[in-house]
């Protein structure tokens, strides 16, 4: 989900890529766009990091998924 002016909206699609920045004041960066072909093109969320934040995004997401799959176990 995410929210687009005052709603909320389903994201249903992700595209990741490496390519030059569109708005942040970088070169190259990751980008995340996450979307819903059904709805509107403003249904979207989109984000631009450097490879270091990227590197820090996946190490903790990892630790993120890694905490939720024990938790998922002992339930």
């Amino acid at each position: 989900m995410a929210k687009c002016g005052q709603s909320w909206v389903p994201l249903r699609e992700v595209v990741i890529a490496y390519d030059h920045a569109r708005h942040a004041p970088f070169g190259d960066v990751v980008t995340l766009d996450f979307l819903n072909t059904s709805l509107s093109v403003d249904a979207r969320a989109a984000v631009e990091l450097t490879l270091e934040s990227a590197r820090s995004l996946h190490e903790l997401l990892g630790i993120a998924i890694a905490a939720a799959s024990g938790e998922e176990k002992r339930a």
